[in-house]
């Protein structure tokens, strides 16, 4: 199993979790899925988010996609999102 970090800032929350909602079908697709996501207290809309995954190289293209960062973009996400990818320590 390995963990994503991603780190976003949205121009309005709503709007981007309605749609970052209809994507699921899309990140179970490709072996991801939430584990959590959290509001900074001192800018709500500043997003971070910690999802799970099956397949690292996969993960990796769907991060890397023009479609994602369309669909982020349409999404109101500001720029590109932070990410870090993280296995288990052994």
């Amino acid at each position: 199993m390995f963990h994503i970090m991603a780190r976003i800032k949205v121009i309005d929350f709503n709007a981007w979790k309605q749609a970052y909602d209809r994507g699921r079908s899309l990140r179970d697709s490709v072996g991801i899925r939430e584990f959590n996501l959290w509001r900074n207290v001192d800018d709500p809309l500043d997003v971070m988010l910690l999802l799970h995954a099956t397949h690292i190289a996969k993960a990796r293209a769907y991060f890397e996609s023009e479609e994602l960062a369309q669909r982020m973009a349409a999404a109101g996400v500001q720029g590109p999102p932070e990410i870090v990818y993280l296995s288990d320590s052994q």
